[in-house]
């Protein structure tokens, strides 16, 4: 959904740039622009950056106007999500991309151990999850082996068959 199909009014975008304002100056952030009627935006803020948060109260709004506040911000809030989750496929792909070549360099198979020691992750939990993630995606095959003279049981990783 494209924030303009939200058919606001100027009372709505007004709000907006106060808020976007208001972000600005408590973070000390200023690009020196100001977007135009194009982006949304038909007045200069008003707001003094202390009136952001101590005066807010004194402003009242029709109900039609917090419902289009409130669809605002739940299509800003999932256009971040978007984002965020294309990211994390994208770092996900990566760091599993790393297990399939360590794979490719050790036939036999991999322990998480091997993982850790590559550096494809921070700690030795990671790499148990990583590969049991990966195996529950059907991309790696795994097996228990019990070491011939005794010890822990070790799950060992193949790529699996499809």
């Amino acid at each position: 959904m494209r924030l303009g199909s939200l058919g606001l009014r100027s009372e709505v975008r007004i709000i907006l740039e106060v808020i976007t304002y208001c972000r600005m100056a408590d973070t000390r952030v200023s690009t020196g622009h100001h977007f135009g009627p194009a982006h949304g935006v038909v007045a200069k803020p008003t707001a003094a950056p202390g009136d952001c948060n101590a005066r807010a109260h004194e402003h009242r709004l029709k109900p039609d106007t917090a419902k289009r506040a409130i669809e605002v911000a739940d299509w800003f809030a999932a256009q971040q999500l978007e984002i965020l989750s294309a990211s994390r496929d994208k770092a996900r792909r990566q760091i599993w991309d790393e297990v399939l070549a360590l794979l490719a360099d050790k036939p036999e198979g991999i322990r998480a151990s091997d993982v850790y020691r590559a550096r494809i992750v921070r700690n030795a939990d990671e790499a148990h999850t990583l590969l049991a993630a990966m195996e529950a995606a059907g991309v790696l095959s795994g097996r228990d082996e019990q070491p011939e003279r005794g010890g822990h049981i070790t799950r060992i990783f193949t790529g699996a068959k499809k």
